[in-house]
């Protein structure tokens, strides 16, 4: 099939990467027709790199340069809402794309004329692209969990899942999920979009370098060994009830704020579940007013519905974090949680 490709990058201060993935986009098996940047008030030479490297490219391409700064989410959508493609790849600034990406993606689109989002597994690199054990979907617990869920919408449902920089969206999509949620990471709001009203497509080769350098908006570590896995337990165990509860409270608000404003167009099983998960997360935000054996009947309740399986990543840590958290979280009832 024909198409028109964009490409929609945000920058702020990567000039120290910028060369090596818009060189890495230009060189891809399939030409991309368009490479439109958004600029979030860069203070080093981003722009004058990135204009550089494409002046003679042969490829059209823009720059925006946002007046005040947006932030990620906004600066995504302000970006893709100036790229003329109906295919729009989504960028982030200091990856690099893997040869054959674009042909690769395209033909997940033209096999699936219901699919509205394309997202691919990608390797995890230190800052000069040394690759490290494991990838992305390994970090975040996709590998593992992939074929346990029926469709994208189930998937979605269960957590985030979805690594924008390795993204493709129809542009139907973004003009049914316009505007942007502030509450939602904006590549979890396309995806529960297109997972809503088409389908989403998950390839399992790895098609990015996901550079880690310290500074990223959002970062992985890779596959982790059994130690490290205990060890990062027992960290989210010492952070206590209140990290915890702001986690269910960010759950809550997000879903609360997709059920109120698709309850009355949402398929009767779509709004069934959507409703559970702002329920589930509502009541467990509201651990610290009730007693601890409300709490328990409560937790158990939602685990026996399976409630945790449809709506957390791990219902049995989540279930068993929840029941260890509840002897913090009433030893001290004059405590603001």
């Amino acid at each position: 099939m024909e198409h028109f490709l964009s490409v929609a990058i945000c920058t702020y201060n990567g000039g120290q990467y910028i060369e090596e993935q818009l060189n890495s986009i230009l060189s891809q098996d399939v030409p991309v027709d368009e490479i439109v940047i958004g600029d979030d008030g860069s203070k080093d030479d981003t722009l004058d790199i990135a204009k550089r490297v494409l002046k003679n490219s042969g490829v059209r391409w823009s720059v925006i340069q946002n007046e005040t700064n947006l932030g990620y989410r906004k600066n995504f959508e302000n970006v893709i809402a100036h790229t003329k493609g109906d295919l729009i790849f989504l960028c982030d600034q200091d990856d690099v794309w893997v040869q054959g990406k674009v042909g690769r993606i395209l033909r997940e689109f033209d096999a699936d004329c219901n699919c509205l989002m394309v997202f691919s597994n990608g390797f995890v690199t230190d800052s000069d692209l040394n690759v490290q054990k494991g990838s992305l979907w390994d970090d975040f617990y996709l590998s593992e969990n992939i074929d346990s869920f029926r469709d994208s919408w189930e998937m979605l449902l269960n957590g985030y899942y979805i690594t924008g920089a390795t993204a493709c969206i129809r542009r139907e999509l973004f003009e049914k999920s316009i505007p942007f949620s502030s509450i939602w990471v904006h590549d979890g709001w396309l995806g529960i979009h297109a997972a809503m009203y088409g389908t989403v497509r998950a390839i399992p080769e790895k098609l990015i370098y996901y550079r880690q350098h310290g500074t990223n908006q959002i970062g992985v570590k890779g596959e982790k060994t059994l130690q490290e896995k205990i060890k990062k337990k027992m960290e989210i165990l010492r952070k206590g009830a209140e990290g915890q509860l702001r986690i269910h409270r960010e759950d809550r608000d997000r879903w609360v704020e997709f059920y109120r404003k698709y309850k009355d167009t949402l398929p009767p099983e779509k709004k069934k579940q959507v409703r559970g998960a702002t329920v589930m997360f509502t009541q467990l935000s509201r651990l610290p007013a009730m007693s601890a054996a409300e709490s328990i009947k409560m937790i158990l309740s939602f685990y026996k519905k399976g409630y945790y399986k449809m709506y957390c990543k791990h219902e049995k840590g989540v279930m068993l974090g929840d029941l260890l958290f509840l002897s913090v979280l009433h030893k001290d009832k004059n405590r603001d949680l």
